[in-house]
């Protein structure tokens, strides 16, 4: 981006389903100051926003034991070249990174796991952390990547 004025937006969203709208808006909003700069366009945040997506239903259907209910935290951080997105959350420990399913060709997806395979094609860089109780699994996309 042009200026070095550091870009950050956080929402805290409770783990239901329901709570996707919230994220879609926060996600386009975050992303207006990018698309009046020119650095992203319309596919650039459809990316990001499907990313955050799989990530945001893995937690809520996978993450928390039944009927728990959590807090999930996300950031967007405006970097240099591109867009780095963390989302926080208290759920059982799980490195999405370990495990990432291989395309093969007859794999059936019809009950899921396509999920981290979208989130790995779709972004540049993945990283996975546990913070005492928390997950912290952020990715980066750039803006002038092929992804």
């Amino acid at each position: 981006m042009a200026n070095n004025k550091k870009i950050c937006f956080n929402i805290k969203l409770q783990s239901h389903s329901s709570e996707v709208n919230r994220l879609f808006s926060f996600i386009q909003e975050s992303m207006g100051h990018a698309l009046i700069q020119g650095c992203a366009d319309d596919k650039f945040i459809h990316d990001l926003k499907l990313v955050t997506e799989e990530w945001f239903a893995n937690i809520v259907n996978h993450g928390y034991a039944d009927n728990e209910a959590g807090e999930i935290e996300v950031e967007l951080v405006a970097v240099a070249d591109g867009i780095r997105l963390t989302v926080v959350d208290s759920a059982q420990p799980y490195n999405p990174l370990e495990n990432i399913p291989g395309k093969q060709p007859d794999q059936d997806f019809s009950q899921g796991g396509m999920g981290l395979i979208i989130i790995k094609s779709l972004t540049d860089e993945q990283h996975y952390s546990r913070n005492g109780t928390q997950n912290v699994f952020s990715i980066t996309k750039h803006y002038n990547s092929d992804r």
